[in-house]
């Protein structure tokens, strides 16, 4: 696996931790364990909230710099691969932390838009740029006339 799709798929992980921790810090359902200290309910909200807004950041910061590695790796001319893949990996993680931590179930129509995501993704880039890059270098020149 070449870097530029390691790249992307930590970024794609960070952008949906990032949507997990900024829905945490506005659900107040989030705050159902605040029941169980002894100290002041609102200083505990105050304080969950605090904790995943900087989360939010910090995870928001790493997509971007994951992302922006990917497409410095990847070369010119491949930003939609690069983008596919990251945002596949985004909705992937995204339908898992809804099921895991929100208990919301993803439909069928959720599951085949992804699907064709996948599909296109594959269609878009049927050779990973690093390879069309070293293929590129074996071709011999051919000098046009003007």
């Amino acid at each position: 696996m070449s870097k530029t799709i390691i790249f992307a798929i930590f970024g794609g992980f960070f952008a949906s931790t990032a949507s997990l921790f900024a829905k945490l810090a506005v659900d107040e359902s989030a705050l159902r364990f605040s029941l169980y200290f002894d100290r002041d309910p609102q200083t505990i909200k105050l304080f969950f909230h605090g904790v995943m807004v900087l989360l939010l950041v910090l995870s928001n910061s790493l997509m971007w710099l994951f992302f922006s590695k990917a497409l410095s790796s990847s070369g010119s001319g491949s930003t939609v691969y690069v983008t596919a893949i990251q945002n596949l990996v985004n909705f992937s993680f995204t339908a898992l932390y809804g099921t895991l931590i929100f208990h919301k179930s993803v439909g069928l129509k959720w599951w085949l838009g992804v699907s064709f995501i996948a599909s296109g993704l594959a269609i878009i880039s049927r050779q990973d740029p690093e390879t069309k890059k070293s293929s590129e270098k074996e071709k011999p020149q051919e000098k046009k006339d003007l």
